[in-house]
């Protein structure tokens, strides 16, 4: 087990499989974890969830706006079969820039910024 980066084209997102573990079991965890790391649960279904935190005083002066509200980070985790009995557990981050009102827009998180991400997939796998 553990945590690898993995390339989609012009954004990376942190992966990580987990071996012998129910897709139910998996999910349990990654919700305790990014809900401990002070993330706000948007979206929870079956294999699929998606967390959002406010964006540091740094983001939101790299991204923010001084009309349309504040930057915030979103990141969609899936879960799916691998290889027989494993899951495989991808991240995938976003900065929101006026996050919550109609000018929201999304930018994808430089590969630095994925590295939050792939810390807290490690500390699934580790808790699992």
């Amino acid at each position: 087990m553990g945590c690898q980066t993995a390339s989609d084209g012009s954004s990376r997102q942190a992966r990580v499989v987990i071996e012998n573990r129910s897709a139910d079991e998996v999910q349990a965890v990654v919700l305790d974890v990014f809900e401990q790391n002070s993330y706000e649960v948007m979206l929870s279904r079956p294999g699929r969830m998606i967390f959002e935190k406010s964006g540091s005083r740094m983001d939101e002066v790299a991204y923010g706006s001084w009309l349309h509200g504040e930057t915030a980070l979103r990141v969609e985790v899936t879960i799916r079969p691998h290889e027989g009995v494993s899951q495989l557990v991808e991240a995938k981050g976003r900065l929101i820039r006026a996050a919550g009102t109609y000018f929201e827009d999304e930018t994808p998180q430089f590969l630095q910024r994925q590295a939050r991400y792939r810390k807290l997939l490690d500390e699934v796998a580790r808790r699992l």
